[in-house]
């Protein structure tokens, strides 16, 4: 069945006396929003009656089957420019299962908004460069190679989809005027089967912008790998990794900065992005602190600017994590 998911607080309109509810704002009409998330059938009217199924949506038209679900709302739209995109992402998120229920793919937000959200909810301590991490990276596990083109179009298809409700729910809540453009990413490093901690392979990465009148956001970056699932948690409406698979993979990108070519250029010292070095750095010692020697050791040769003695470390870091994870070697090779 196909439906659609419409967060608690989505602003809807209606005329006085009428049976349905707009998705568009008139004049004359009377503002609505949703006092819980509801789940609306987006094809034939009979299948609104289903069970766990709200009501229906047809064109702009939201047909409820109770209407005690929405209730008038008096205020007034506030000005878009007060509010923070990332947080109303997670507003709008929290609200709905699309990212959490999907049958043929399973999807988990990783990078640093991981570790800003994990941060921030276990109430530790967090720097200014990582809590003003904006974008979101979503990986999306693959079903197997054979299965590549149609993961890509599910994983594709359920973000257009989720950031498409999320462009309206700013533009009628919060006075947006956004819109959502996607694109391939080309030439992205790509991990060989058998590396990584987690023995990562990146078949796509797809970036999703919000476009707004005056800028072009890069918003979320949504990456069909191949690797082993692992121990989750949720948070606002997504998977996260827990905190062990957390630090392990801030710590091997950040080790892989040192080590492998294509990964130079994220080198906190050296590398020609090294801005996103420097946030690797400071997100694992959030993460970490003093608790790890290893990890300790080669955050005090990057502040000490010894490059030799960093790649040292690295390496002496780099085989401690993969010994943890040698018995995932062969999940590629099936």
């Amino acid at each position: 069945m196909s439906f659609e998911i419409l967060p608690k607080n989505f602003i809807v309109y209606r005329k006085p006396y009428a049976r349905h509810l707009t998705l568009k704002k008139a004049p004359g009409l009377q503002a609505f929003k949703f006092v819980r998330s509801v789940k609306l059938s987006s094809k034939a009217p009979a299948l609104s009656k289903a069970p766990g199924i709200d009501g229906s949506l047809r064109g702009n038209r939201i047909y409820l089957k109770d209407p005690t679900v929405v209730r008038r709302y008096i205020g007034i739209v506030k000005r878009a420019k007060h509010f923070n995109i990332g947080k109303l992402f997670l507003e709008y998120t929290k609200g709905t299962k699309r990212l959490l229920n999907n049958s043929r793919i399973m999807c988990y937000i990783s990078g640093g908004m991981a570790v800003k959200l994990h941060l921030l909810a276990k109430g530790k301590p967090i720097s200014k460069v990582t809590e003003n991490t904006e974008d979101f990276d979503f990986h999306f596990i693959s079903t197997g190679e054979r299965n590549i083109i149609r993961d890509t179009q599910v994983m594709t298809s359920m973000m257009m989809q989720h950031l498409t409700w999320f462009s309206k729910f700013l533009n009628r809540k919060y006075g947006f005027k956004t819109r959502i453009l996607m694109r391939e990413l080309k030439g992205v490093p790509v991990d060989k089967a058998g590396q990584g901690y987690k023995y990562r392979k990146v078949f796509k990465v797809y970036r999703f912008y919000v476009l707004t009148p005056t800028k072009k956001i890069e918003f979320a970056d949504c990456s069909l790998v191949k690797e082993k699932k692992s121990n989750f948690e949720i948070m606002h409406g997504m998977y996260i990794s827990k905190y062990q698979d957390l630090w392990r993979d801030v710590a091997y990108t950040l080790t892989s900065s040192f080590i492998e070519p294509k990964s130079y250029l994220r080198n906190p010292l050296i590398g020609s992005k090294y801005k996103k070095g420097l946030k690797n750095m400071s997100r694992l010692t959030n993460l970490v602190g003093t608790n790890r020697p290893k990890v300790t050791n080669l955050l005090t040769k990057i502040l000490n600017k010894n490059i030799i003695g960093s790649k040292k470390a690295a390496f002496s870091l780099k085989r401690q994590l993969n010994q943890n994870r040698l018995r995932h070697a062969h999940f590629l090779q099936k």
